[in-house]
C-alpha cells in the first residue's frame, strides 16, 4: 500500500520545505475553528517542523495543493466531503469552503488523492459513485463541480497544465482534456505496449509517468503532449 502514496508523500515534503518551519499546527478542521491556526501569529521552536495539517478522525485530509501563499485542501468530515482554500499565514481567520456536498458511502475510502490546479481550475478524483470520475471546480468555488471523465483507472494518475488535465483511463490509455473542451481525447495507448502508467506529471513539453510492466519492474518514461515519442 505504501508504493501508492509514495509518489504524494514526496510532493508533500516538497511543499513542506518550502514552506520553512515553525513550531504549531495549520489545522484545515472544523470543531468551531479551534484547530485552525493563523501562520503569522504562531510560536515555537524554528527547529521544529512546521505541521501544515494533521488529521483527527473523523476528519482526514486527502490531498492538497498551493498556489503561492494560498493553501486549498480536499477534507473529509463525518457529514461532508469539502475544497477548501485558505492564505496560508491567515487559515483559522480567513479559511473558505469553495464546494461542499454531504459524505457518500464510497468516501470511506479515505485514500489519499492529487489535487490539481491548473488555469483557474481545481482538479481531483472522486470515489462517491461506483467509477472514479475526475471533478473540477473553479478556485473561486463552483456550486456542482464539473465532471471531466467517469473513466478514471488511477487514483494517482492525474496531471494538469495550462493547456489541459491528463489522467489514465479503464483501459490504461494516456488521455487528456483541453480546459475549454468538452471531450477527452487519446494520447497514447499504454496498455498495448505493456505498460501500466500512473503518478503522472507534466512538464514542459512531455507527460512523464510511471510506467509498470507486466514484470513488475517500474521505470520513468515519457512522451510528448500528443503521444508520440521525442
Amino acid at each position: 500500500m505504501w508504493k501508492r502514496y509514495e509518489g504524494l508523500a514526496m510532493s508533500t515534503l516538497s511543499a513542506l520545505l518550502a514552506l520553512g518551519c515553525g513550531g504549531d499546527t495549520v489545522d484545515v478542521g472544523h470543531n468551531g475553528g479551534s484547530r485552525w491556526t493563523d501562520a503569522a501569529t504562531q510560536t515555537g521552536a524554528a527547529a521544529k517542523p512546521q505541521t501544515i495539517y494533521e488529521s483527527k478522525a473523523p476528519e482526514v485530509m486527502l490531498g492538497f495543493t498551493l498556489d503561492g501563499p494560498t493553501l486549498y485542501a480536499l477534507v473529509s468530515t463525518k457529514q461532508s466531503f469539502e475544497l477548501i482554500t485558505c492564505p496560508l499565514a491567515r487559515c483559522r481567520s480567513e479559511r473558505t469552503t469553495l464546494f461542499s456536498r454531504p459524505k457518500a458511502m464510497d468516501d470511506g475510502n479515505l485514500e489519499l488523492r492529487p489535487l490539481v490546479l491548473a488555469a483557474g481550475l481545481l482538479y481531483w478524483v472522486d470515489n462517491s459513485s461506483s467509477q472514479r470520475q475526475i471533478l473540477a471546480c473553479s478556485t473561486t468555488g463552483c456550486s456542482e463541480p464539473q465532471l471531466v471523465t467517469q473513466d478514471s483507472s488511477e487514483g494517482l494518475a492525474l496531471a494538469a497544465d495550462d493547456e489541459a488535465v491528463y489522467w489514465v483511463d479503464f483501459e490504461r490509455g494516456l488521455m487528456r482534456r483541453a480546459h475549454d473542451a468538452e471531450a477527452p481525447t487519446s494520447v497514447r495507448d499504454l496498455i498495448g505496449e505493456g505498460q501500466l502508467g500512473s503518478r503522472l506529471m507534466a512538464h514542459g513539453d512531455h507527460i512523464y509517468f510511471v510506467a509498470n510492466a507486466y514484470d513488475g519492474s517500474p521505470s520513468i518514461r515519457r512522451v510528448l503532449k500528443d503521444g508520440t515519442s521525442a
